[in-house]
């Protein structure tokens, strides 16, 4: 037999406010003002009259001065800034003292990176996206060019807890730099939840 709970009075009649159901199908709805909201078939499938909105973890980075580094050296771009006009980090997770990302919620994120070098006498370049102190996906460009933008991206599955990414470039060069040259755009770092595990 069917049981019916209306939230509004604790009632089996009427049909005002928040009601569910549960028939002798297994099927349970929960319905408001007597329109299904939400259906739950005995199967665990479930069926909403609107695609809920599920909050997505992002944040979008840069790096707020240009950073000297050594020639030929793998080293860390330190993305310093989360907040400005198109910069964010939606849950707190990003560390701007370690420049890295640690998500709490395990699952598979979009992660990209740029990086714009600077120096003379340019000869390799590459950014990288590194997951856990460890190389993970490289972007390269080899060209003797002084000014080039270089980009990488890649989907990363983090574990939720101690799983974390970095961006990390690498230029031979003379008096080698990652340039802010004042704009934000240059040198950043981004990422978001494609889907949790």
């Amino acid at each position: 037999m069917p049981s019916i709970i209306n939230s509004d009075d604790g009632q089996t009649s009427g049909s005002a406010g928040l009601k569910f159901t549960s028939g002798d199908d297994g099927v349970l709805k929960i319905q408001n003002n007597g329109t299904d909201a939400l259906t739950i078939a005995d199967t665990g499938a479930m069926t909403f009259a609107q695609q809920p909105v599920v909050p997505v973890p992002a944040f979008r980075g840069y790096l707020s001065a240009d950073q000297s580094i050594s020639s030929s050296t793998e080293t860390k771009v330190n993305i310093d800034t989360v907040t400005g006009e198109g910069f964010f980090d939606t849950n707190g997770w990003f560390d701007t003292t370690n420049y890295r990302y640690t998500p709490q919620i395990p699952g598979y994120y979009f992660v990209m990176g740029n990086i714009r070098t600077g120096g003379t006498n340019q000869s390799v370049q590459y950014v990288s996206i590194f997951k856990n102190g460890a190389q993970y996906e490289v972007g390269e460009i080899q060209r003797e060019i002084n000014i080039v933008n270089v980009v990488v991206s890649s989907l990363v599955y983090m574990n939720g807890t101690t799983d974390y990414v970095e961006l990390y470039g690498y230029i031979t060069a003379t008096s080698p730099t990652f340039d802010y040259a004042s704009n934000s755009a240059t040198c950043f770092f981004s990422g978001f939840l494609v889907r949790a595990a």
